[in-house]
């Protein structure tokens, strides 16, 4: 009886660490070739300053350089600069609520995790008394 606790309490942890195996990747991001991770926060802002920052630099380039831009090629690009700053602004905006939701269910993973390793703990404890 004992073995069989054991053997059971043993697949309910290794249940809970495959379902967070799975759960895992829906918060995982594309990098370069086949490698995806969780980006951290620091990466996520610097990255999204740098796209925003692209943006206002092209946004007051063709502005300063032509104050009046009536249409074609100089207005496409002044759209093309606040196309990127809020493209920027809201992938940071959906990372960071990405990276949130991440954390969270880590959080919630490992509470799970250690319920279980104690109730096999108390198991095996009441089975040697």
């Amino acid at each position: 009886m004992e073995q069989s606790e054991r053997t059971q309490n043993q697949s309910e942890l290794d249940e809970i660490d495959r379902e967070w195996e799975l759960e895992k990747i829906q918060y995982l991001v594309g990098g370069c070739g086949r490698c995806r991770y969780v980006p951290g926060k620091l990466s996520i802002t610097v990255g999204s300053l740098i796209i925003i920052a692209f943006g206002i630099l092209m946004l007051t380039s063709i502005t300063s350089s032509k104050p009046a831009a009536q249409g074609g090629f100089e207005s496409f690009l002044n759209w093309s600069g606040l196309i990127i700053i809020f493209l920027g602004a809201t992938s940071a905006i959906q990372l960071l609520d990405n990276l949130d939701q991440y954390q969270r269910a880590k959080r919630a993973y490992f509470n799970r995790r250690n319920q279980a390793k104690e109730l096999r703990e108390q198991v095996a404890s009441a089975s040697t008394n």
